[in-house]
């Protein structure tokens, strides 16, 4: 297993978002900034909030438009060709987005000057510069080793800023219907997962690792000969080793674990991120809504 010292995720971050500055005008498939941390696809998203505190895809807006502000001061380029360098395909589409940035249009931000522009939306330093990791309690583990194994469940696919909305209106209904846990009681099954599977490349989804749509299950463990019921699916879980973090509370409380599972436990463990989707499961003591549950952590 190839360890991390404390600073390793936060040098590797770095790496990505150096990457990002020095190809702002390029097209940035997103598989190509998580190659520069070393880390899959999935993982990436959730470390680059934690510690730099936006979604990746929102930096990389922000910092364009931070570039061709910057432009549109310094230069007399056409804001047409600012447009186009910085991967706007339609200048519509550009002084949309450069509004709901800076308030003006590109045309009266280069009329009027920068006003506060340099205080704002700078590259992210998370070396030098502050990083948004959580700084509380570090959360003790158990650990497990899963052979591979299949759920079978309700599948939904969400994109990130929608992601968490998405996901609750599944709870909802399954909390309304009971219907997954009536086939996983059924099945002998005495919990049931939340599972985000991203990229992984050993789960059988069929979206492109750069896609912005990615798939999340709620399921139980089935037999690989279960006939699936109607409108469910079957999926792969790759199995390995997991770090085991019991969260009480609701579902605030599981997101709150999870920034500091990525944010204090994670740099500090020296332990390596396998390229598996992180498991929720809800056992007995999990009424629908709060409870105890159980996050699963796949590491090397």
């Amino acid at each position: 297993m190839m360890s991390v010292d404390g600073d390793g995720y936060r040098k590797r971050l770095q790496d990505a978002i150096e990457f990002i500055e020095t190809n702002l005008t390029a097209d940035l498939p997103l598989k190509d900034v998580s190659r520069q941390a070393n880390v899959s696809l999935y993982h990436f998203h959730r470390l680059f909030r934690v510690y730099v505190g936006e979604s990746l895809k929102e930096y990389i807006r922000h910092r364009r438009l931070a570039a061709a502000a910057r432009e549109l001061i310094d230069t007399r380029k056409p804001i047409i060709e600012i447009a186009l360098d910085y991967q706007y395909s339609t200048p519509e589409s550009f002084l949309r987005a450069f509004k709901a940035m800076f308030g003006r249009t590109p045309r009266s931000f280069r009329k009027e000057g920068a006003g506060d522009f340099r205080a704002r939306h700078r590259k992210a330093d998370l070396i030098r510069g502050k990083a948004f990791a959580s700084k509380g309690a570090s959360m003790e583990p158990s650990f497990i080793e899963k052979r591979p194994f299949t759920l079978v469940g309700e599948l939904i696919h969400t994109s990130h800023g929608v992601c968490k909305e998405d996901v609750h209106g599944l709870w909802a209904k399954e909390r309304a219907d009971d219907r997954i846990r009536a086939f996983a009681g059924k099945a002998a099954a005495d919990s049931i997962f939340g599972v985000c599977f991203g990229a992984c490349d050993g789960c059988g989804t069929s979206l492109k690792a750069d896609s912005e749509l990615f798939p999340y299950l709620i399921g139980w463990e089935a037999d690989d000969g279960l006939q699936v019921p109607e409108g469910f699916v079957r999926m792969a879980i790759p199995g390995g080793k997991y770090a085991v973090f019991t969260v009480e509370g609701d579902t605030k409380d599981i997101d709150r674990a999870v920034n500091r599972i990525y944010g204090t436990w994670l740099p500090a463990s020296g332990h390596e991120l396998s390229d598996s989707p992180v498991l929720e499961r809800y056992g007995p003591a999990w009424n629908g809504a709060r409870g105890t549950m159980e996050i699963w952590l796949p590491i090397a």
